[in-house]
């Protein structure tokens, strides 16, 4: 995972509709499995908490499942599952260092997923924040079918310490993913001031 720092040279859109202007400043935590090749790139019946590349990790609680994961072209992610056993199955994001001690008010942490799925799924985007006392959630339900799917944190929303943060990630959970195909070719995580 990298950490880039710069403008969006496409801006991002509010929810409610309106366009962020494109020169607005960000962080961007870059995963390897969408930027390069790997040298490990599949695993059939992944290990419970199995390293994709650095910064991103696949969850799950399945015994005796039929899925895999692999690099596709692109390149891309690729989760193929034909039977899950387990209760949920999650990537984890790891947002890095610089943009963890940039968290505050005043900023948002926007995130795209852009793919396909075989069939519309729902997944649900968490991000967490450790902060001394306790972890601040964040949460927001996407339908992932083609195309590109956003959402936008608000951080003056929060009500711990965000400049004393220890630890932030993303969960991507998706929401009963047997007998299905998804195909991440994107998932840009941007810290921005607006």
């Amino acid at each position: 995972m990298t950490a880039e720092a710069g403008t969006r040279a496409k801006p991002w859109f509010h929810p409610d509709g309106g366009a962020l202007a494109p020169e607005v400043k960000r962080l961007r935590c870059r995963y390897a499995v969408f930027a390069e090749p790997l040298s490990d790139n599949w695993s059939a019946s992944p290990a419970r908490n199995e390293d994709i590349c650095p910064g991103l990790t696949l969850f799950h609680d399945a015994d005796n499942s039929q899925f895999y994961w692999k690099q596709g072209d692109g390149p891309s992610l690729v989760m193929t599952t034909y039977r899950f056993t387990g209760t949920y199955l999650s990537i984890a994001a790891s947002l890095s260092e610089e943009m963890i001690d940039a968290l505050g008010p005043g900023r948002h942490v926007a995130v795209r997923i852009s793919g396909t799925a075989s069939r519309p799924m729902t997944v649900f985007v968490r991000l967490n924040i450790d902060v001394p006392g306790g972890r601040e959630v964040l949460h927001e339900a996407l339908v992932l079918d083609a195309g590109e799917r956003w959402t936008l944190f608000d951080l003056d929303g929060a009500r711990g310490a965000l400049d004393l943060a220890t630890a932030a990630w993303l969960d991507v959970i998706f929401s009963d993913p047997s007998m299905s195909e998804v195909s991440i070719d994107a998932l840009d995580v941007d810290l921005i001031d607006v």
